[in-house]
């Protein structure tokens, strides 16, 4: 089913920020797979929908995925959970914003046809519920191993960055980013900046919900 909401733009500064939210999906045996096929084709076309995303190489397109929890105080299964896509362009006009989040529907869509259905945020109230779903007293982050080494297979004098959560971790990363060739551990300035790649995790993902989702009536 298409789709002819035009995304709500929310504009800060030199920014515009939209949301684009799975508004149904379809169980398994509505789609009329088994689970084991089902499965074995979602990581390809995971991995496809991410490549599109990334191979784009512009800095000033921002994603954030963000699964938001509404629980019911009482009764459970009144309880809400949102999937949504946070876009944010800077940099660009109010159409050719309006025209990107256009095109990212048309690629979700593409990429998950068969089990979601996708919509664009259209109101402001909305999109400013899941901009800032609830107030932040605090932060941590969870960032990328990284660690200067030499280019050959002995690493002596390798410099690393601990994974999980440390104090002045982006003092630490610009100290490594920065620290010249030719130092105490690196004297023949053979060394280099590495950041571990991402590496997916190819298990089935945990149901979220304990029982079966129904298909959602249109």
């Amino acid at each position: 089913m298409k789709n002819e909401v035009s995304a709500y733009l929310h504009a800060e500064e030199n920014r515009h920020i939209f949301a684009l939210r799975v508004a149904r999906i379809a169980t398994l045996t509505a789609l009329g797979v088994t689970e084991e096929n089902y499965y074995s084709r979602l990581l390809a076309r995971q991995n496809d929908w991410l490549t599109c995303l990334i191979n784009a190489g512009d800095e000033s397109i921002t994603y954030d995925l963000r699964l938001i929890s509404r629980p019911h105080p009482n009764i459970y299964t009144r309880g809400k959970l949102e999937l949504v896509v946070m876009c944010r362009l800077e940099g660009v006009s109010k159409e050719k914003a309006q025209e990107f989040a256009t095109n990212l529907q048309q690629l979700c869509s593409a990429s998950f046809e068969d089990e979601y259905e996708f919509e664009l945020v259209g109101e402001a109230s909305e999109l400013e519920l899941l901009r800032c779903p609830f107030k932040v007293n605090a932060l941590t982050e969870i960032t990328r191993r990284a660690e200067r080494v030499t280019l050959d297979t002995l690493r002596s004098g390798a410099t690393k960055s601990p994974p999980g959560f440390i104090a002045g971790r982006a003092e630490l990363e610009t100290e490594l980013v920065a620290k010249p060739s030719g130092d105490a551990g690196d004297s023949e300035g053979r060394s280099v900046y590495h950041i571990y790649p991402y590496l997916m995790n190819a298990a089935p993902p945990m149901l979220l919900l304990p029982a079966p989702l129904t298909p959602a009536s249109t």
